[in-house]
């Protein structure tokens, strides 16, 4: 319209130029500036009233139509008014104004008029466009307005002889879309590129065929997003295309259901069948975890102890009171085979005991013990020579003075340093330092036995065990016995051990005790369950313990693991029973949805479709009967089919 306004402006501008001589400044125009173009200031008026005018040449067919029907529209009154003065000038002018009046005021001439000015401007561009020259443009819009019906001979005559007719045919294939052929052939061009090209449309269109089951659409039958989108499209513009397409969805509807209720398949089938086999699965993975469960319990709960702990101490007590008098039977037996009658030196005992008592201060002179002075005050006893059943004795005496002063909280070192001194000088006496003697031999040996028993019997547990108080009752309670000492735990429950089994203690005794005390770890008290947390705290403690016991510390360890692996098993196989309940993470469980709509939805609506409906179809093929795969398709196929035809408002949508 731009266009077509710009070309009124010329044309009825342009006549008031025309007649108007004082437009332009000259030497007799009294305006000094001139009244200036009419057809500016008609622009300068119709852009002021918000009409639209085109400020370049038409370019194209289209626009060179749009500016000449424009400027024929401008001129239509003033020839009009023109032809109307010149009737009265009689003669063959009048005659001739008065026959092209009575014309240009019939009802079909101003459109005839405007149409051909329109063609005439149409050729023109076209010519230009085609780089014609000046004369075959001007020929090009005189003969372009004859192509109309009162024209037509004189167009088909010119056609082989002049360059405009050419141009001329051109301009009216570029107007062919204002006619009712024209447009078809335009909406034609137009649907084939919408379709990919002139291939591509052939392709469609093979696709189209009036015998479908379904009994669907043109378009729906290419099933093309742009033939498509055209249906709709026209749907919205025409309501009697759009009532006649909502006739045949529900046809189409129809027959597809009968379709889909033909296959025979329920989804409600798959569903169920999904369900029992879920609820199957998961009973089989429940008992999987539960019997994992209770056998490792069960081996748990089997390392326990025979006897009670208190038992079990009250056997250790006895067994160390047992060995300790065997012990001590034995140490008699070894001192009673020496020859105590025979007689030894007391030369180096002697001599030793003199240097010390010379050396003692007088102040200290009850430091020296005295056995000690009844070896110097005694030649009767302690001569040249005595018995060996007397110098052992003295041996013996120096030895315990010598333990008692170092012992208590009034400690007397000088006296337990003299008293160890001689001792040790009796020993070569004897010949025992050296053993070159057979008595010295004999008493090493009673000494050795001695040395151990008292080693094994009176330090550590056993010692600790077999004390006596002051009013000779045991320190420890014999059922306590092994709670005070193995039970402590870590190191020193290691070495009490290996001390009490050095005096006798049993060791399945102990071995039984320790597999009371795991027990006591690895179940709960307040509820009897096991606990693999107080297992682990026992092991960790107890460490060392157990290590001197490979055996029992292996069906331990053994124990806790296989627990320890049902523990994991069962936290395995509860994440993998609530994925099965979970529609996020199964396409199944997604697909047991409450109604078979909803089933189909978690398909379609799945991040991969492809992969979900390949898990649930694999799932169903599970079942013998076949029914769930059937109900599967069947539920997909409905679904599909309603989908493609389902309508929002207006618009049927694929």
């Amino acid at each position: 319209m731009s266009q077509v306004n710009k070309g009124i402006a010329e044309a009825v501008g342009g006549l008031a130029d025309f007649v108007n001589p004082f437009d332009e400044p000259h030497a007799l125009n009294p305006f000094s500036e001139g009244t200036g173009s009419a057809t500016a200031g008609l622009e300068r008026l119709m852009q002021g009233t918000g009409v639209e005018v085109a400020q370049q040449d038409p370019k194209g067919a289209a626009e060179g139509f749009a500016r000449g029907a424009g400027q024929a529209a401008g001129s239509l009154l003033p020839v009009a008014k023109g032809l109307q003065a010149l009737r009265g000038a009689g003669g063959a002018v009048g005659r001739f104004a008065d026959d092209a009046y009575r014309a240009l005021t019939t009802q079909a001439a101003p459109a005839a008029e405007v149409f051909a000015g329109g063609l005439s401007g149409a050729a023109e561009e076209v010519a230009d466009e085609a780089g014609a020259p000046e004369w075959v443009q001007n020929t090009a819009a005189i003969a372009a307005p004859m192509s109309i019906p009162a024209g037509a001979a004189l167009v088909k005559g010119a056609a082989r002889i002049s360059p405009a007719a050419a141009l001329t045919r051109r301009a009216a294939a570029e107007l062919a879309p204002y006619t009712n052929s024209g447009a078809r052939a335009v909406a034609s061009d137009r649907l084939q590129s919408l379709a990919g090209g002139r291939d591509r449309a052939e392709e469609l269109a093979q696709g189209i065929t009036s015998d479908n089951p379904l009994s669907l659409t043109p378009a729906q039958q290419t099933g093309d997003a742009n033939m498509l989108a055209v249906e709709r499209l026209a749907a919205d513009q025409n309501p009697n295309l759009r009532a006649a397409l909502e006739t045949r969805r529900a046809d189409s509807s129809g027959a597809a259901q009968a379709a889909v209720q033909g296959m025979g398949g329920d989804a409600a089938d798959a569903q169920t069948f999904f369900r029992q086999r879920r609820q199957s699965f998961k009973e089989q993975l429940q008992a999987q975890a539960d019997g994992a469960m209770a056998t490792s319990e069960s081996r748990l709960r089997g390392i326990q102890s025979q006897n009670p702990d208190g038992e079990n101490g009250v056997q250790i007590t006895r067994n160390i009171k047992r060995a300790l008098e065997d012990a001590l039977l034995q140490e008699r037996e070894l001192w009673a085979a020496i020859p105590r009658d025979a007689a030894v030196g007391t030369g180096a005992a002697r001599a030793k005991a003199e240097a010390l008592v010379a050396e003692v201060a007088y102040a200290q002179r009850n430091d020296v013990p005295r056995a000690i002075r009844d070896l110097l005050e005694s030649p009767e006893v302690y001569g040249d020579t005595a018995t060996v059943r007397e110098m052992h004795g003295l041996y013996s005496e120096l030895r315990r003075v010598a333990r008692s002063a170092m012992a208590g909280n009034d400690q007397n070192k000088n006296t337990a340093r003299m008293a160890n001194d001689v001792a040790d000088a009796i020993l070569d006496d004897l010949g025992a330092k050296a053993g070159t003697t057979a008595i010295g031999r004999q008493i090493n040996e009673a000494r050795a036995f001695s040395a151990a028993l008292h080693e094994t019997f009176d330090r550590g547990a056993p010692g600790r065990l077999l004390k006596r108080t002051l009013d000779g009752d045991a320190a420890i309670d014999p059922e306590l016995a092994l709670k005070r000492t193995v039970g402590r735990g870590g190191t020193e429950a290691a070495v009490s051990s290996r001390q009490i089994e050095a005096a006798g203690g049993a060791r399945p005794v102990i071995e039984d005790y320790i597999s009371g005390q795991f027990k006591g770890s690895a179940v709960s008290s307040r509820d009897g369950a096991v606990t693999l947390s107080g297992a682990r705290h026992y092991m960790a403690r107890n460490k060392e313990l157990l290590a001197r016991y490979p055996e029992l510390r292996s069906e331990i360890e053994g124990a806790v693991q296989q627990r320890e692996t049902a523990e994991q098993l069962s936290q395995r196989i509860t994440r993998r029973m609530a994925a099965l309940e979970d529609q996020k993470r199964s396409a199944v469980a997604r697909f047991t949805g409450e109604t078979a709509e909803s089933a189909i939805k978690s398909i379609i609506d799945a991040k991969n479709p492809i992969q979900a409906a390949r898990r649930i179809a694999n799932e169903a093929r599970k079942d013998p009967s076949g029914a769930a795969l059937d109900g599967v398709k069947g539920a997909i196929a409905s679904h599909l089919i309603g989908s493609a035809r389902t309508t929002r408002g207006a618009q049927t949508m694929p």
